[in-house]
């Protein structure tokens, strides 16, 4: 298995087989076409799977279920671009994979939208209608039994909408601290993060059915890359996801920190 980061590919790999695991940042469907932007710490390569260029009605039906932060593995040949083709905005622009093998390792987790109240009620609907998202809104009661990941995708209601405070008239907009418990968020240093105390009751309480863990250290006006890097590391993330599980009883389902791409916040949360 010749296994190659997506960001590293080059114009001078063109003609190899090359084996790639990422998540899919982006999938774009035109029938017998389809288009996926693969990402991993490298980078970001477009894969294609094309009936043109051989792929089976497997390979095309596999594609088009992927969907954004699925996790795949795309076995292919690096091709170069036609000229009209390339992206200038991508180091990896002036080639593409063309997929021999796809297969989808992890679908993606129904995502929250938590927002904050900076917007009306009614003008935060009209933009996620308008948005198109709405087709997406998970409908159904925000309590237990929750459905599964596999019954949501199913149903194609994969986007949970929670607000701070006032949820509005909306069904499918809900408010947080009825839905969410979650861990206190204000911690100056790190060391305050460490702390024991980091995993109480904040609002919300105890009475919601999901967990929510604020991890970042404030450092107003502006978050700093290097305390993200330190605070969502393994050991550092990983102890405090464990320790907030034995003491609130409930896996972290949603983990909320500053630059995600710093430490290994993907893997930590995943093994949790």
């Amino acid at each position: 298995m010749n296994r190659t980061f997506a960001g590293s590919l080059r114009r001078e790999h063109a003609n190899s087989n090359v084996t790639l695991f990422g998540w899919a940042q982006k999938q774009r469907d035109f029938g017998e076409l389809i288009f996926i932007d693969l990402r991993d710490r490298g980078g970001i390569v477009q894969v294609v799977v094309d009936k043109g260029k051989g792929a089976s009605a497997e390979l095309l039906a596999v594609a088009k279920e992927v969907r954004s932060e699925f996790v795949v593995r795309v076995d292919g040949e690096v091709v170069e671009r036609a000229e009209n083709s390339k992206n200038a905005k991508l180091p990896t622009g002036d080639v593409e994979v063309v997929a021999t093998k796809l297969e989808i390792l992890n679908r993606a987790d129904t995502p929250p939208f938590m927002i904050e109240d900076d917007t009306d009620a009614a003008d935060t609907a009209k933009l996620i209608r308008d948005s198109g998202l709405i087709r997406e809104v998970y409908r159904g009661p925000a309590k237990p039994a929750w459905p599964t990941l596999g019954e949501m995708i199913e149903r194609d209601e994969r986007v949970l909408v929670l607000i701070e405070n006032d949820p509005g008239s909306e069904p499918w907009m809900h408010k947080q601290s009825e839905v969410a418990q979650e861990t206190p968020y204000r911690f100056n240093t790190v060391a305050e993060l460490a702390a024991p105390t980091t995993c109480e009751p904040n609002r919300g309480g105890t009475e919601g059915s999901l967990l929510l863990v604020n991890h970042w250290v404030d450092t107003s006006p502006a978050p700093r890359k290097s305390i993200a890097r330190e605070v969502n590391a393994p050991g550092f993330l990983g102890p405090r996801l464990a320790r907030c599980r034995k003491e609130r009883g409930l896996v972290a389902n949603i983990v909320a920190v500053d630059f995600y791409r710093q430490g290994n916040v993907f893997d930590t949360v995943e093994r949790q």
